[in-house]
């Protein structure tokens, strides 16, 4: 059975696995299903602006105090 990442739990093959085609395909659906979102994606905000953790909530809370930026 394998290990799996702390962040994206993306499988990592064990030492004594044999990685093929199957196994590289679940590692990039695991990517995609979880890299992409912004709500996985964690900032590092060493002014302490944003009380949030992650980019869809410093997001938020930026567009909460300048508008849409769209005007």
């Amino acid at each position: 059975m394998p290990d799996y990442s702390t962040n994206f739990n993306i499988p990592k093959a064990l030492g004594t696995a044999n990685a093929n085609r199957a196994y590289f395909m679940d590692v990039i659906d695991t990517i995609d299903n979880n890299a992409s979102q912004a709500q996985n994606t964690r900032i590092a905000d060493a002014e302490g602006k944003f009380t949030a953790g992650n980019v869809e909530g410093a997001l938020n809370e930026l567009f909460q105090y300048a508008g849409n930026g769209k005007t």
